[in-house]
């Protein structure tokens, strides 16, 4: 009996050993868990500090690029005693050890680009703007003559709004030269210059945009044949800048801040062409389709858009024809030098085409080395029939307007009206012409402190 009871009394005590180093097992499992867990909420609690501090920092450096262009802003806009011809290769401001400010500021068509570089510790932020001006003093008025045919007269079929300003005269309504109510008041008799402005920046982008095509035929790195941008050839080049010594066409390529020089004719040919910030130069142009944004063209002969969506500024030494399939942004800018030939034919002048919406600024400015006695007898700009300007069109010569629809400023040595039996100078048809309700970012032409107007990309 002892025996067999003392048997029971082991039994129990290794079965209570057993609970117990099983309970001992599940206390120790269970703070292997928690342990593991915590390291985790640990780990993911110093991973989600660093990121909101990653997120700071980028955020801290997107303010200090920010400011960088307002310091632009401010010098462009006559600060420091700068002027609107301030530029700069590299101008770094370390405020302390954890922030920086690098600005570049250069010539861009008629605007200047400015990139601003914020850097927060080990962040960095870039900013890119086009910097414009508001529009001269001098184009307040709807419409300003400098040309000496006495005063401007309007058919029943036109209208106009004021302020004008004419070299001598006033605005009547033909046929039978009676005022018109309300534009009495509206109208100033005074000389005008030929320009609102100082045309010597036009001048030297003209020259240097020559120079630049001219100079590619002596870039080692340049590709000797006719050259189609695509994705693929893109791989292969390394530098910005692409030199062609022949003819460039542009595929479905999207390019961004690119220089492309071509000796022959430069043609963008697909709609999925998406160009941003680029300089393209060539011996003429044609844009059959795709999409540009503050982009630069220059051609040494003409410019052909035909369709898209363009927001960019287009600059010939010849006639630039605007297409009505195209869609118009508010940074369009056409710049034309128009000329005689040798054989007193005229050339150079934008065109509107009939029927289309039109959106930016266009600037017509006559051969500054003129090289015929003879005068230029055609318009320097063109709105063909029904087609609608909203903007600021600026020439030195003639501006003709067939019936058509114009919401901005003109600026101009005479207009001229056309119908059926041919164009009569100062005299209007079926043209309907008002004030514009939309501020234009105007290039940096002319003096005087300013108000710059910045356009980001």
């Amino acid at each position: 009996m002892d025996s067999s009871r003392r048997s029971v009394i082991r039994d129990q005590q290794i079965v209570s050993q057993d609970v117990d180093g099983y309970a001992l097992y599940l206390v120790m499992l269970l703070l292997l868990v928690i342990g593991f867990l915590a390291s985790i909420a640990f780990r993911q609690a110093s991973i989600t500090r660093q990121l909101a501090a990653q997120h700071s920092h980028k955020i801290q450096a997107h303010y200090l690029a920010q400011s960088g262009i307002a310091r632009a802003e401010y010098f462009l806009s006559g600060g420091d005693g700068h002027d609107l011809a301030w530029h700069t290769e590299k101008l770094e401001e370390q405020l302390d050890l954890d922030r920086k400010i690098t600005i570049s500021c250069e010539p861009f068509g008629l605007y200047s680009r400015i990139k601003s570089i914020g850097r927060y510790r080990n962040k960095k932020s870039e900013i890119y703007a086009l910097a414009g001006r508001t529009p001269l003093k001098e184009l307040e008025p709807t419409i300003t003559l400098t040309g000496g045919i006495q005063g401007l007269g309007l058919f029943a079929d036109a209208s106009l709004q004021g302020p004008v300003v004419l070299d001598h005269g006033n605005v009547v309504r033909w046929p039978r030269q009676s005022r018109i109510p309300g534009l009495d008041k509206a109208t100033t008799q005074k000389k005008s210059p030929p320009l609102p402005f100082d045309r010597q920046k036009i001048d030297d982008l003209f020259t240097s945009c020559s120079l630049s095509i001219h100079r590619a035929a002596g870039d080692t790195s340049a590709i000797g044949r006719d050259f189609t941008v695509t994705n693929e050839s893109l791989k292969k080049l390394r530098s910005n800048t692409i030199s062609i010594l022949g003819k460039c066409e542009i595929a479905a390529v999207k390019l961004k801040q690119r220089t492309i020089i071509a000796q022959g004719k430069l043609t963008i040919a697909s709609a999925r062409a998406s160009l941003s910030g680029c300089k393209l130069l060539g011996e003429s142009i044609e844009i059959r389709a795709g999409y540009s944004d503050k982009c630069l063209f220059f051609s040494q002969g003409t410019i052909d858009i035909e369709h898209g969506t363009h927001n960019s500024q287009f600059v010939a030494v010849d006639t630039i024809f605007a297409g009505k399939d195209v869609e118009w942004e508010w940074m369009s800018l056409w710049l034309s030098r128009h000329s005689l030939t040798p054989d007193s034919a005229q050339q150079g002048g934008i065109v509107f085409e009939s029927n289309g919406a039109y959106n930016g600024i266009a600037l017509a400015i006559s051969d500054s080395v003129p090289k015929h006695d003879n005068k230029l007898r055609g318009p320097s700009i063109t709105l063909r029939n029904g087609a609608t300007f909203n903007g600021i069109a600026i020439s030195d010569g003639d501006i003709e307007l067939q019936p058509s629809r114009v919401s901005g400023n003109l600026y101009a040595e005479h207009v001229a009206g056309k119908r059926e039996g041919g164009t009569v100078v100062n005299t209007l048809f079926g043209t309907s012409i008002r004030r514009s309700q939309t501020v234009t970012t105007f290039p940096l032409l002319g003096k005087g402190r300013v108000e710059i107007r910045l356009n980001g990309f």
